[in-house]
């Protein structure tokens, strides 16, 4: 008899064989089959609950732009995020990234164009975020601890030509930029979107612990002034299909180079689909099991990053 060589090639007596054959016994193939009729044996949909489809239904939406107007309408009136004892809600991040949008415009980009976002998660993120998205531009995620190096990098590889950074980070990027196609740099506080308490934060940031290395960006504009030129100026509507770039986002570098993933707009609309659909799943079994004798309302939110 052969010895057993642990690869499973077909028809060898290997490991392979008797994986395929606990698979068969775990998941009958009659199952499996009524499950995914139209196409290969899927057997993991053999363990999907009653309540999950094997494929999403087809999207409401053809951008995450689309997407993020009509939440904003819909639940107006309702927390959209909240960062240091503030909360904007759903109106407010509409108004707030519409500025951001139009801004952008004025500035000459256009559709397609890279915009970087190197920003914790403060409140200016999502505004910054959501703008670059109505402004049917291109989202690229830095990582706010990069080197000056790994910046210039990323910087380069994405094409990016206008960059929102933190101003504790600030000095990466002046150190950075001057070999990329970067033009414009706006500068974020951490107390920017905190009112009158956002003063002392910043003063306690910078003087009590300071967080904020020197910089030096001739050009920089604080991104308050953004929202104040941005208010006034019209955000002209942009077509965007789900097949464009909604985000360029880069892999750690772990083995080797950062690469930039290319997410289109159905990638993630898709994405938020399936998620929608197994948290649905997942609060309708807790609501089954819960005791019925609790008067406390049941809430589920789902949201994008």
């Amino acid at each position: 008899m052969p010895a057993d060589t642990g690869i499973g090639a077909p028809g060898s007596s290997g490991n392979g064989c008797r994986v395929q054959e606990l698979e068969r016994r775990r998941f009958p193939m009659s199952e499996v089959h009524v499950r995914a009729a139209d196409g290969p044996a899927k057997v993991w949909l053999a363990s999907y609950p009653p309540n999950v489809p094997a494929e999403i239904p087809p999207l409401k939406h053809r951008s995450l732009g689309e997407l993020f107007e009509d939440s904003c309408a819909i639940y107006a009136e309702r927390p959209a995020f909240s960062s240091m004892g503030k909360t904007l809600r759903f109106s407010d991040m509409e108004v707030e990234s519409r500025k951001v949008a139009a801004w952008l415009q004025a500035q000459g980009f256009g559709k397609g164009d890279r915009i970087a976002v190197m920003l914790p998660n403060v409140l200016q993120n999502p505004i910054i975020v959501y703008g670059i998205l109505r402004a049917g531009m291109v989202v690229v995620n830095v990582n706010p601890l990069y080197t000056v190096r790994e910046l210039e990098y990323q910087l380069k590889d994405s094409g990016a030509q206008a960059i929102f950074v933190l101003e504790n980070f600030a000095h990466t990027v002046s150190q950075a930029i001057p070999k990329t196609a970067v033009s414009h740099v706006v500068v974020a506080t951490m107390g920017d979107m905190l009112g009158l308490k956002g003063h002392i934060v910043n003063f306690v940031v910078r003087k009590v612990k300071k967080l904020v290395p020197r910089w030096s960006l001739t050009s920089a504009r604080p991104f308050k002034e953004v929202l104040q030129k941005g208010a006034s100026l019209p955000l002209h509507p942009v077509s965007v299909s789900g097949h464009d770039i909604a985000f360029l986002q880069y892999t750690g570098g772990t083995t080797g180079v950062s690469k930039g993933a290319i997410l289109t707009h159905s990638n993630l609309l898709s994405n938020k689909e399936q998620m929608g659909l197994w948290l649905e799943s997942a609060f309708l079994t807790k609501r089954r099991r819960r005791s019925c004798n609790s008067s406390a309302p049941c809430r589920s939110t789902i949201s994008l990053p």
